[in-house]
């Protein structure tokens, strides 16, 4: 192993009838492995990570049994229409590759849990993403995503989001509708400010704002009776409210590198 002439897998794999998880990873292989989709009837986990697959076939819609797909950090730059037919599959994985799109038809993947696709070149998310309904960890990260669908209104059962250093410049007012939502990773983007709907998310716990745009933060933020843990570092702040610096539930507050005067925290101090 090592070696770019190192073979695929043997096509023996696609007689063993019973097989049920198949690891490839790190193998270097520049092709999908035909052989794995005559197991369509068994396989239920399939590894690909760190090998160099361009292109993941139609076929793969065959294997309907599939639970788990890990194919990160490989070389795809686009996901087949005939994902849609992985009815059962409840854990997708495909960060580090080349997406720059998804196809409308991720939203049929109704069973999805967890949806992970840091480090591609997507500039966009599908409206239909809104259907995966018991979706609970969504993972965007590293992108080149601009804004988000304007509609999450289906997307209630999801508890951690993590869309640190895209171009975000702000949020829908439908983030209100994330009811379960407990983590929500925002770093590294170009919010300025916040739509005051965000303090309708009373299951959150952590919210990660570092290094924004933002010159004020939303007051509706004291309405989180669970928020833990608030970065608003590397802003353009000049105060925080009252309301959010009296919070009870609040641990850990990072303000450093923003345009706080002495008054902020001396109140008894005029700026001069």
């Amino acid at each position: 192993r090592g070696s770019p002439l190192w073979p695929p897998p043997p096509a023996s794999i696609g007689r063993c009838r019973v097989l049920e998880e198949v690891n490839v990873g790190g193998n270097l292989l520049k092709v999908f492995p035909a052989c794995i989709i005559a197991l369509e009837g068994t396989i239920v986990k399939l590894g690909l990570n760190d090998n160099h697959i361009a292109i993941l076939p139609s076929e793969i819609g065959r294997l309907t049994q599939l639970k788990r797909l890990a194919i990160d950090r490989n070389a795809l730059t686009s996901l087949p229409d005939t994902i849609r037919l992985l009815s059962k599959l409840e854990i997708c994985q495909a960060s580090g590759n080349q997406l720059t799109s998804l196809p409308d038809s991720i939203g049929q993947l109704t069973a999805l849990r967890t949806l992970s696709l840091d480090g591609n070149s997507l500039m966009s998310l599908p409206e239909s993403i809104k259907n995966l309904g018991l979706l609970q960890g969504l993972w965007l990260g590293e992108n080149d995503l601009q804004r988000l669908p304007s509609d999450l209104k289906g997307l209630d059962s999801l508890k951690s989001l993590h869309l640190q250093r895209n171009m975000l410049c702000s949020l829908p007012r439908s983030i209100k509708l994330l009811s379960c939502l407990k983590t929500l990773d925002l770093f590294g983007n170009r919010i300025q400010s916040l739509p005051s709907e965000i303090g309708s998310l009373t299951q959150l716990k952590t919210l990660t704002l570092q290094k924004n745009r933002l010159r004020v933060l939303q007051p509706t933020l004291a309405n989180l009776p669970k928020l833990e843990y608030l970065n608003v570092g590397w802003n353009d702040l000049e105060s925080i409210p009252r309301e959010v610096s009296d919070m009870r539930s609040l641990k850990n507050l990072i303000v450093n590198n923003n345009n706080f005067g002495i008054e902020t925290f001396h109140p008894d101090v005029k700026r001069q």
